[in-house]
């Protein structure tokens, strides 16, 4: 067989080489089955050529037949078949950022603006702006170029727009910068979460509708639909919407034209939702806080390791920790297929195929030794030689036996077992039997790593880039 055909599994093609055969096999039985056929003959060559031309053609069916489903269709074809779920392909974003205004009730703003005291970049509030009755409103503001542009929490402070009655600004959460245009795999994504419009959950709807918002990445829906308050701190009959990007307003409307009728929700950031009958509806939610987790690997190489497959081993467990669920704890043992650039989130991550990341994953031989974050560091210091106690800014994350690693003044790792924890006032570690090494010092504000799960609130998810993971390279980690 040498073309493409279609059967109940999906479309099948045969290779080059097969397609090469038969038709060498033909012209065998028409010219004689001593035809010279070999690659440096005139015939070989032309029957390479036919050969060619017939795996380009099957090439393109597969591409065909692929774009059909959003599950294979790429570029274009993607962008053309999504449409069948009313989406399209993002376009490049604008940055955007919470802030919160602060004047007298009623005090109207008309295409206001403001900046942040960083890079001076302009925010543009929305065309129309009325302070309520508490004095303050909290809405959107968009950034006046688009890209990334990130400004920490506190730092838009500077009203542009002179309104007398406006008071005061601030932003009580970091800019969420913006993105570049969608790419296939969020597309599909996207994609995948729009047939849940018709839900037959308030839940599944409620994150469905969110989720097809302009800016939205990351999002979560809690719901307790007990009469109590839950672990997370969600009072009894209510839901709480966890959001990265997009437009609170927008945000709240979707969540209040989707829950229930006497539904509560729950979160910081509150929006005021009118409906079609003048009936004001308040909506909670919270902004997604980004917890960066920090990973410290041990590698050995092996024949055909290279400097750049380690820096496609970061950006593959860097890419696995930036797209997990809202709330997800970093599991451990999670982090071993990204380290094996193994799966769908190394192929994303690095732009290869898995073939050809198996090949690199065979010139080393990796191991996860432990992972960091938040105030998992150490306070105070420099600890000299022989130091057995070292205190950190919050010791909850460590328990007595785990293992953990304390960062030298050398720069190298040190290896401890944890004999005892202080969590209460003191947050300090004992580790009795491991002596920090003559010669040597613990600095203060360096990372401490565990070699355990890592427990995560539930409107936080974790995130990292690559200089958050540390490869230590033919030395072991002690």
């Amino acid at each position: 067989m040498m073309y493409a055909t279609v059967d109940a599994t999906g479309i099948h093609t045969p290779t080059y080489n097969d397609i090469l055969e038969e038709l060498k096999e033909n012209y065998r039985t028409i010219y004689g089955e001593d035809t010279y056929l070999e690659p440096d003959s005139q015939d070989g060559q032309f029957v390479a050529v036919l050969a060619l031309a017939i795996s380009d053609a099957n090439t393109m069916a597969v591409a065909t037949y692929n774009a059909f489903s959003p599950i294979t269709a790429v570029g274009a074809g993607l962008s053309s078949v999504v449409k069948v779920n009313g989406i399209r392909r993002l376009i490049a974003s604008y940055s955007t950022v919470v802030v919160t205004l602060i004047g007298q009730a009623g005090t109207v703003i008309t295409d206001g603006a403001v900046a942040d005291n960083v890079i001076s970049q302009l925010w543009f509030l929305p065309p129309t702006v009325t302070i309520d009755n508490t004095g303050e409103v909290t809405v959107t503001a968009t950034a006046q170029d688009p890209g990334a542009v990130a400004v920490p929490v506190g730092a838009v402070d500077r009203i542009v727009t002179s309104v007398p009655g406006w008071q005061e600004v601030s932003n009580p959460a970091a800019s969420i910068p913006g993105a570049p245009i969608e790419i296939d795999a969020d597309l599909r994504r996207r994609q995948s979460l729009s047939t849940t419009f018709p839900a037959e959950t308030v839940r599944e709807s409620i994150y469905a509708g969110v989720a097809n918002l302009v800016g939205v990445k990351r999002l979560r829906v809690y719901e307790n639909w007990t009469g109590a308050t839950d672990e997370n701190g969600i009072p009894g009959h209510s839901i709480a919407v966890v959001v990265e990007g997009g437009d609170v307003t927008e945000i709240a409307r979707a969540i209040a034209y989707r829950k229930p009728p006497g539904t509560g929700t729950h979160g910081d950031i509150i929006q005021t939702v009118t409906d079609d009958h003048g009936v004001p509806n308040t909506i909670r939610l919270f902004e997604l806080i980004n917890s960066t987790v920090k990973v410290l690997v041990y590698i050995t190489p092996l024949n055909g390791y290279l400097t750049s497959t380690g820096n496609l081993i970061k950006t593959s467990i860097s890419h696995w920790l930036s797209n997990q669920e809202v709330g997800e704890n970093s599991y451990y043992s999670r982090l071993i297929p990204p380290l094996e650039l193994s799966g769908t989130s190394a192929i994303e991550a690095t732009g290869r195929t898995q073939e050809d990341l198996n090949n690199l994953s065979k010139t080393y031989i990796g191991t996860i030794v432990a992972q960091q974050w938040g105030y998992m560091s150490v306070y105070g210091g420099p600890y000299p030689s022989g130091t057995t106690i070292v205190y950190l800014y919050d010791a909850s994350d460590f328990s007595k036996g785990d293992t953990c690693y304390l960062t030298l003044d050398n720069g190298a790792f040190w290896k401890v077992v944890i004999s005892d924890v202080v969590n209460v006032d003191d947050h300090a570690i004992y580790f009795d039997d491991y002596p920090v090494p003559e010669d040597r010092s613990i600095p203060g504000d360096t990372p401490v790593y565990i070699s355990a799960d890592i427990s995560l609130p539930f409107q936080t998810a974790t995130v990292a880039d690559i200089n958050d993971i540390t490869l230590v390279v033919g030395e072991y980690v002690s």
